[in-house]
């Protein structure tokens, strides 16, 4: 449409005149925040401690099964191009790249945990779904669940976020339960304060 009207009135700047919608702009922030803190991956291998490197391996392909699911679900959606963003950690020494690893572990361990404890969730509709409803029923909660980040949703990450705080009682308690498989997943103190702090950072105020 911008396009066109350049060619039917002369004197209007075309593309130029373009402007994200708010939203997609909001968005674009969102995930130009959450760059520098997701898994890097360094000839192959995951960049993350060894505690975490197979639950970012195996996250990594969850996340392909969610995109195809929600294509599927709602139709093709463009994925934001984000190379226009400045990656600070090219910028930096080595020293100063592993201090930030150490620094940030919390948040990725975070965005990690959080994601393979929502997927888990949402596809097992025959164990660990009906076993989260079980703990959540008779509450305010009982209709809710854990829902999963998916890159060509707007704001997912955010909300997937805030529901993890919103429950989290039920995550920890859940998490817990040794026959729900989800020891792995349990989030430590300073994860669930960089949950925290990332949905204070990524709400639209």
């Amino acid at each position: 449409m911008v396009g066109k009207l350049a060619d039917l009135l002369p004197a209007f700047p075309g593309l130029a005149a373009h402007v994200r919608c708010f939203a997609h702009t909001i968005n674009l922030t969102a995930k130009g925040v959450l760059r520098p803190f997701e898994p890097k991956r360094i000839n192959g291998q995951v960049g993350e401690g060894e505690e975490l490197e197979e639950i970012a391996k195996e996250t990594e392909i969850e996340e392909l099964q969610a995109e195809l699911k929600d294509l599927e679900e709602n139709g093709e959606q463009t994925k934001d191009d984000l190379e226009g963003f400045v990656d600070v950690l090219k910028e930096m020494t080595e020293e100063e790249r592993k201090e930030w690893n150490d620094g940030v572990k919390p948040i990725r361990g975070a965005l990690i945990k959080t994601r393979r404890i929502s997927f888990k969730i949402i596809n097992s509709p025959t164990l660990l779904l009906p076993r989260w409803r079980a703990i959540t029923a008779a509450t305010p909660f009982e209709h809710r669940t854990l829902p999963h980040d998916v890159a060509t949703r707007w704001n997912s990450t955010y909300d997937m976020l805030k529901t993890f705080l919103e429950l989290k009682e039920f995550v920890i308690k859940f998490t817990d339960s040794s026959s729900n498989g989800l020891a792995d997943y349990i989030l430590t103190p300073d994860e669930w304060e960089a949950v925290e702090g990332l949905v204070s950072v990524l709400k639209v105020r």
